[in-house]
């Protein structure tokens, strides 16, 4: 196939929150589309998606889509990637997954971007290229911890996570809602997305628990942070909590390094890093939120600080917008890394 200046984009999945933002950065980005497609449940057939002043219908996913098209992004449910996914592969010449499907294949290059790209590299002369996408919360972390490790090495990590109800995509958003609602008006909550009632409350359960009593956030936590950042060993602990936000992820993260830390020198190598914004003037209140990292693209970082009493160290507090960085514009960058390169051919 000779070289080529556009593309047929598919989102697989696109009704819901994390494909509703993937067309949404995709046109914002003026991805270098030539048709832009998207599919959803049989139910959904015939709704339509914005795309900036303009929106495109939702459609069946069949064979003939994968036929027409050149780069695929699966952002449903695993199910479907898990069915689908060979197909796709068969006709188009990049599939990136968003699902948990592939995080589970370590032959599948799992990449965050400016992270660890060099592991696209072996997929740039491979007609057909499937590349895996980590989950959102990872996505944040190892964007800071990347730099901080090529510096002062890092032996271990320990992170608590506060994770936003888009973890449980719409139907978490509209349960949360309902909950306020029912409880502001004296009425009984009804469970269904989470283990406990989500509205005013905490819920240390992100995903099921094993029987070692780790959740299924923490575990992933664990192995994908250390698979992307292979190249440096270190051991992370974690602890994932539900809370009752609508938007935005943060981190409370402990990193133990190799050598003794500098906080100045940590500040200013964060501040030059793509994709992260340093906010740390806490005299002043200044310090990632949630809220204000809701529609952003950057990683926010800031309450950064050695410990009072181990010079090896480091404290800091991490916020982003999971479905952006997090998700959809991860996956669009690595798209982006083939087409500006050259390389789907």
């Amino acid at each position: 196939m000779a070289n080529k200046k556009s593309y047929r984009v598919l989102v697989v999945g696109a009704t819901d929150l994390v494909g509703r933002e993937l067309v949404l950065i995709l046109n914002e980005r003026a991805f270098p589309f030539e048709t832009m497609r998207a599919t959803g449940r049989d139910d959904q057939v015939d709704q339509t998606i914005p795309m900036g002043s303009s929106s495109i219908p939702v459609e069946r996913l069949t064979t003939e889509l994968f036929k027409n098209s050149d780069i695929v992004f699966f952002a449903g449910d695993s199910k479907t990637v898990s069915k689908r996914i060979q197909e796709a592969l068969q006709f188009c010449m990049l599939v990136v997954d968003l699902s948990t499907h592939s995080r589970q294949n370590p032959d599948i290059p799992m990449v965050v971007t400016g992270v660890n790209d060099y592991d696209l590299d072996p997929l740039f002369s491979k007609p057909h290229a499937l590349v895996s996408c980590p989950s959102s919360i990872v996505t944040h972390l190892v964007t800071i911890l990347n730099p901080i490790a090529k510096r002062f090495g890092v032996s271990h990590v320990n992170v608590s996570t506060y994770q936003s109800v888009t973890a449980a995509g719409s139907q978490g958003m509209e349960e949360l809602s309902r909950q306020v609602k029912d409880l502001f008006n004296y009425r009984e909550s009804q469970v269904a997305s989470f283990p406990h009632r989500i509205a005013f409350n905490l819920i240390p359960e992100v995903g099921p628990i094993d029987d070692k009593g780790h959740s299924e956030q923490e575990c992933q936590i664990d192995e994908e942070t250390r698979r992307i950042l292979s190249h440096h060993e270190f051991s992370v602990s974690a602890t994932a909590v539900n809370v009752p936000l609508f938007h935005g992820y943060a981190q409370a993260v402990t990193i133990e390094t190799i050598d003794e830390v500098d906080v100045q020198e940590v500040k200013k190598i964060l501040d030059e890093t793509v994709g992260v914004l340093v906010l740390d003037e806490p005299l002043d209140h200044v310090y990632p939120l949630p809220s204000e990292a809701t529609g952003q693209d950057e990683v926010f970082v800031g309450r950064i600080r050695k410990d009072r009493s181990r010079k090896n160290t480091l404290h800091l507090w991490i916020a982003a917008d999971p479905l952006r960085k997090g998700s959809a514009l991860n996956a669009i960058e690595i798209a982006e890394r083939f087409t500006q390169e050259n390389k789907l051919v």
